[in-house]
């Protein structure tokens, strides 16, 4: 690991997500990175990713979210771990999730923890408040009304998305 194992955390977030320096992926990520996308009440399988296809996902934010930021909160360190809360915010003005743009602004809270190899980020495991970005966005209601739709045996039906919410792995 690197004299400073946060850099390639801090480089991700600040060069790659809100500079937009796609071409920095391959010295901030191993070749083939493997996430593990934590969602609430489902299990997902790893995927494993190039540099150049996490440049791609960056790249469909950035077509949903032309202004998005992320804003570092902590970043805690361990061993060859570095944890980080962070906070995403921007304007719903393009497709996303197969969401049409609603023009509406968002603000979202995610916790990761990355995993290096030799300074560059080989695993990570990502837990982001999906639920509040798609109420923020309109697709589900505030958690008291989904909650009281549920107990009344009238649970939520949200619109199906165009496309899939995460991307799949395909293969190795």
């Amino acid at each position: 690991m690197s004299a400073q194992p946060s850099s390639s955390v801090t480089r991700f977030y600040e060069e790659l997500w809100n500079g937009g320096k796609l071409d920095i992926a391959p010295q901030i990520l191993q070749p083939r990175c493997t996430t593990h996308q934590l969602l609430l009440g489902a299990t997902a399988e790893p995927i494993v990713r190039t540099p150049e296809e996490i440049a791609q996902h960056v790249i469909q934010w950035q077509s949903g979210f032309s202004d998005f930021k992320f804003v570092i909160r902590q970043i805690v360190l361990g061993g060859d771990r570095c944890a980080c809360e962070s906070t995403f915010t921007g304007t719903h003005d393009g497709p996303f999730m197969g969401i049409s743009a609603t023009n509406r602004r968002v603000s979202i809270e995610s916790i990761s923890i990355y995993r290096l190899e030799e300074g560059r980020i080989a695993e990570d495991w990502v837990l982001t408040d999906l639920y509040s970005l798609l109420n923020q966005l309109g697709v589900l209601p505030p958690l008291p009304e989904l909650l009281r739709q549920w107990a009344l045996g009238r649970p939520h039906q949200a619109p199906a998305p165009a496309g899939p919410i995460f991307p799949t792995h395909d293969g190795p």
